[in-house]
């Protein structure tokens, strides 16, 4: 939460929470604390500290998913203390059901098909572009407020 000051170290806790803030971004278009002004970047830097510290999680994530709620575990969460990251796949992944996603492990895909490219294997080729398309297709059933 306190990224904006660059002299402490920084944990899994704070990169799920960064996590948490970018997939608001996505789904609100903007947080809270964009477009803050001040004199300095250190100000500027203060305010937005201020503004994550005093903003409840019930607040930002608002007409969002209840799977954005575990942002306030992962905030309590100690410097060395891993987190639970199966439970928060689990999470997103019902989400992107119940919103009729699909996900697909894409790593994964990715090695499979350069695996069978490289044997020239057309059929998967088309396979992937078939996939590709309804992919996209998916993607345009997005996740709103709800």
């Amino acid at each position: 939460m306190l990224v904006a000051i660059p002299i402490w170290e920084l944990s899994r806790r704070d990169d799920l929470e960064s996590l948490g803030y970018v997939l608001l971004y996505f789904l609100r278009g903007s947080l809270l604390w964009q477009g803050l002004k001040a004199a300095t970047k250190k100000q500027k830097y203060d305010k937005i500290c201020e503004k994550k510290l005093s903003t409840p999680i019930e607040v930002l994530c608002k007409s969002h998913p209840v799977e954005f709620a575990p942002i306030s575990i992962i905030a309590t969460l100690t410097f060395d203390q891993r987190p639970d990251y199966a439970f928060l796949k689990r999470l997103f992944r019902d989400l992107f059901g119940h919103e009729g996603m699909i996900f697909y492990p894409t790593t994964y895909l990715d090695k499979k098909y350069e695996n069978y490219n490289q044997l020239g294997n057309t059929k998967t080729v088309a396979t992937t572009r078939v996939k590709a398309k309804t992919l996209e297709a998916k993607k345009s059933h997005k996740v709103t407020d709800i």
